[in-house]
């Protein structure tokens, strides 16, 4: 668990840090026109995209995680041009609480041909510590077992506007579960409940979306 911890608190880091811009030291005389035109091109190209980042501290309590820290860091691109009205959006968000539970979450939507075509997608990474009583509304207290589980879970969606605000595609959807730390000999090691070991769930579907963002 110490790992994963120092593992994400340098994730989190990195976030923050804006990367370092190297400039070379050429004069006005040097460049030609070649470069000239070079850096027109990428300017225009900068100009056709506005780009914001909005960071929002996440903070919580309850009797399952006790107290809950994160933080979500949201990217909007917004283009200029026709074919794209609405801004792509990327969320990431990392989550951390006190009895050493971690999770992190990334959402994505983009736009394409006029908003007509709406690629989402959504994963989800998560390791929570917890507590194990058995199977029913009736199980003791002194049936208490300690465990780890984590699972993936991830679900992309490709949509097609159909009318106004409303979206119609498929949808493929994945999950995977399994129990990293388990107490020897106790009732999940015993083999008698089914998925502790390995679960994996693959399916795919239709997915109804109204979105009425006009941004």
């Amino acid at each position: 668990m110490h790992c994963q911890q120092n593992l994400l608190s340098l994730i989190l880091l990195g976030l923050f840090i804006l990367p370092a811009v190297v400039y070379s030291q050429t004069t006005p005389k040097e460049k030609t026109e070649k470069n000239k035109t070079i850096e027109k091109q990428n300017t225009n190209k900068k100009n056709d995209e506005k780009k914001d980042i909005l960071i929002i501290p996440i903070m919580g309590y309850s009797n399952e995680t006790s107290v809950l820290l994160g933080t979500s860091f949201m990217f909007f691109i917004h283009k200029k041009e026709e074919s794209a009205t609405k801004s792509d959006v990327f969320n990431l968000i990392f989550v951390y609480t006190f009895l050493n539970q971690a999770m992190a979450v990334l959402s994505t939507a983009n736009y394409f041909n006029r908003n007509n075509i709406k690629l989402k997608s959504i994963s989800i990474w998560r390791q929570f510590p917890s507590r194990f009583y058995g199977i029913g509304p009736d199980t003791p207290e002194t049936n208490r077992e300690d465990y780890t589980p984590r699972d993936v879970f991830s679900q992309p969606s490709l949509l097609f506007k159909i009318f106004r605000n409303i979206y119609i595609g498929p949808l493929y959807r994945y999950a995977y579960f399994s129990v990293i730390k388990k107490k020897d000999g106790g009732i999940l090691d015993s083999g008698e409940i089914s998925g502790v070991e390995n679960t994996s769930i693959s399916a795919s579907g239709l997915e109804l979306d109204v979105d009425n963002r006009d941004n």
